[in-house]
């Protein structure tokens, strides 16, 4: 099934000699699938994949940074939905734009956790959103945006639906958290978690 296989994503053009822009997805063997293919949205020169998240139906959400999702002078496009055979599935529609998306989470509800330079859904720069998306990518509630004044490069969503993040980041909500740091449910920091100093890139 397409979401149990490895998938390939960065800034490239070939994975061992199969033309392939930017995302690919492999076989048991190790071999690139040309079944699927990635289609131009997310495949430019300037683009770059960089979470790939395989869904049960065999559609795959796709975060990074894809220029080619937008009209000349509009927003960056950081989020699409592909078909399984790599076309781009037209019923999802993100809000979600700005430089580019570095790592994100799925919750079991549908609530994307998402990390990059990112733009809020409501307005403005920001460098960590957490939000509820409907199954047509619309928002459906933001969290504060404002409590990380720094980057978040990396997510990771624990079983009780709590998640732990990584960045560059010294402060979440004012607490300090040098580069670690772990989110309740409702995506507040979690007072009972303290890493270590030093633990991440802050």
């Amino acid at each position: 099934m397409e979401w149990c296989r490895p998938w390939v994503g960065g800034s490239f053009q070939s994975v061992a000699g199969v033309t392939c822009a930017n995302l690919a997805r492999l076989d048991a063997d190790g071999t690139v699938d040309r079944s699927f293919t990635a289609p131009a949205a997310v495949g430019g020169a300037y683009d770059y994949v960089g979470w790939v998240y395989p869904l049960a139906d065999g559609r795959v959400l796709v975060g990074g940074q894809f220029e080619g999702q937008r009209p000349f002078g509009g927003p960056d496009e950081n989020l699409v939905r592909l078909q399984a055979d790599g076309a781009v599935d037209t019923t999802f529609e993100s809000d979600l734009s700005g430089l580019f998306l570095l790592s994100a989470a799925v919750l079991p509800d549908g609530t994307i956790l998402a990390a990059g330079m990112l733009h809020s859904w409501t307005g403005g720069s920001h460098y960590f959103v957490r939000a509820e998306l409907e199954p047509d990518g619309r928002i459906r509630r933001e969290f504060p945006p404002d409590a990380i004044p720094a980057m978040v490069i990396a997510v990771v969503l624990q079983p009780d639906g709590k998640a732990v993040i990584g960045g560059a980041f010294e402060t979440v909500y004012g607490a300090p958290r040098n580069g670690v740091a772990r989110l309740n449910a409702d995506g507040r920091v979690d007072p009972g978690f303290h890493p270590p100093e030093r633990a991440g890139l802050g």
